[in-house]
């Protein structure tokens, strides 16, 4: 059985949301994906994106919104999962992090006779030893879970050669490198600028992970606009996922 997977930070509703919403549905649109993990969710302003008719909603709650007195506009409630609405959701659970500022979120889905776990996280921002510990909880949590094909989708705030992603390597394989032999070398930012436009950061930080199935066809979707406005400082990333 072939899934097609996605992964997109869609940065909540901050820089330049009225702007750009319309580009972030014909991006999610055009991914034309059975599983999509979204990460910085704003449950209430992100609603057109949380409402496509083609696909069924989870959500995993943050135990408190991200806020920023700096940024009226930005607030994060969790994270989000699309799916097809031929996928039977079977069992579901949520992972708060030590820090209880990040979530995972894991559902075991079912077609075609076919049962795999389908997982959607998003990693601390700003410590690299956090994010080890992040790993470390969310192998720890998944672990009963690797006897079947495991599918993590997520923005992980690290790139490659880190700890944290060798940590992440010894129990997953990177969908993008499996199909190109190298991460990418881009997946932030995008070149979406406006106030509040968070350019810090520069490199390859989004992944789809998996185990006990075979990535192909990795892709990331650079598409996403023009200039300075995009659907997210984030490109998403997609590929095809083997299931026996």
């Amino acid at each position: 059985m072939e899934v097609k997977v996605a992964s997109f930070n869609i940065l909540n509703t901050s820089c330049r949301y009225e702007e750009r919403k319309h580009m972030l549905l014909e991006a999610i649109n055009s991914f034309n994906a059975d599983l999509i993990g979204l990460q910085e969710v704003n449950f209430s302003g992100n609603s057109e994106v949380l409402s496509l008719e083609s696909y069924e909603l989870k959500i995993s709650f943050l135990p408190d919104p991200k806020l920023k007195d700096t940024e009226p506009s930005f607030r994060i409630d969790g994270n989000a999962v699309l799916l097809e609405k031929n996928f039977r959701v079977i069992e579901e659970d949520t992972l708060v992090y030590n820090s209880k500022l990040r979530i995972a979120h894991k559902l075991l889905l079912e077609k075609q006779g076919n049962q795999f776990w389908f997982v959607n996280t998003h990693l601390d921002n700003l410590n690299e030893s956090t994010r080890v510990e992040q790993v470390q909880q969310l192998v720890e949590w998944l672990r009963p879970c690797m006897e079947k094909c495991v599918i993590v989708t997520g923005d992980f705030n690290f790139t490659p050669g880190s700890p944290a992603y060798s940590l992440m390597s010894e129990y997953f394989n990177s969908a993008l490198k499996e199909s190109w032999g190298v991460e990418p070398a881009l997946t932030c930012p995008s070149g979406l600028f406006g106030t509040y436009a968070d350019l810090d950061k520069h490199g390859c930080f989004d992944y789809i992970w998996v185990k006990n199935c075979k990535a192909t066809n990795g892709e990331v979707l650079y598409n996403i606009g023009s200039g300075d406005l995009c659907a997210s400082d984030h490109f998403p990333i997609f590929t095809k996922v083997l299931i026996s």
